[in-house]
């Protein structure tokens, strides 16, 4: 991951972005508090290789969103699981 910026900013191009790698992700962060003046508010574009998931994981104090530019997903909240519809 690139270093925290010593002054974080309002706007960020994709350009810009904090780029990191995981196990099944490229991340490209567009906010969180050491890119921008923003404490509670996450920002991320991942990109995800086709036929590749990621393992099930739970965020105990946030919100998730996930807006799917192609391909597909499916979001699961406790029982209930849905696909995306493109």
């Amino acid at each position: 991951m690139n270093s925290p910026q010593a002054s974080p900013k309002r706007f960020v191009s994709v350009t810009e972005a904090l780029r990191e790698g995981n196990a099944w992700t490229r991340n490209e962060w567009l906010c969180r508090p050491d890119v921008v003046e923003a404490d509670k508010l996450l920002l991320v574009r991942a990109n995800m290789d086709p036929g590749h998931g990621h393992p099930f994981h739970r965020h105990l104090h946030r919100e998730e969103i996930i807006y799917v530019i192609y391909g597909r997903a499916e979001q699961w909240v406790g029982q209930e699981h849905r696909p995306s519809c493109l």
